[in-house]
């Protein structure tokens, strides 16, 4: 299921071009995993002609509460700054951070525990900044889904 995510790094001229975004997943290995997956493609990509592995490494991070405190704030800021495009992250990343320039705001799957208020704080995350558009993107499982025939 992770090539559906592929759309967020596919298609730029530069990495800088990614708009930013918060990529939430509700458990720490899965936000690993997606960054392994978006780091590869992003690797795969003409935007990414002559720049480092390390380079790419640091274009997409992780922010969970398993990450030190101290690692955690140092990457929020990079984030911040622009210099993370993707910061794909647990509910760690949530009540408190206030950035004005997220572009877009993914939720990658939902659980049972997963509530409309979470959902809602989560994608309020996007375009608060004055004249910033934004798009939210939520991927529901299948088997979450009923259609009445």
């Amino acid at each position: 299921d992770l090539p559906e995510l592929n759309f967020l790094v596919e298609g730029y001229p530069d990495t800088s071009f990614i708009p930013k975004t918060l990529l939430y997943v509700d458990y720490r290995a899965k936000a690993q995993g997606i960054a392994i997956h978006l780091r590869q493609q992003l690797g795969k990509t003409p935007a990414v002609d002559g720049i480092s592995a390390k380079e790419i490494e640091s274009t997409i991070g992780v922010y969970s509460s398993i990450i030190p405190p101290p690692i955690r704030d140092h990457l929020f800021k990079r984030f911040r700054k622009g210099e993370v495009r993707i910061l794909v992250c647990t509910d760690a990343c949530g009540m408190g951070m206030d950035i004005h320039n997220v572009e877009r705001v993914v939720q990658f799957g939902i659980t049972e525990s997963l509530t409309i208020s979470d959902l809602v704080q989560r994608i309020g995350r996007c375009a608060r900044g004055k004249d910033i558009n934004g798009a939210a993107f939520i991927f529901i499982q299948e088997k979450y889904i009923y259609v009445d025939r």
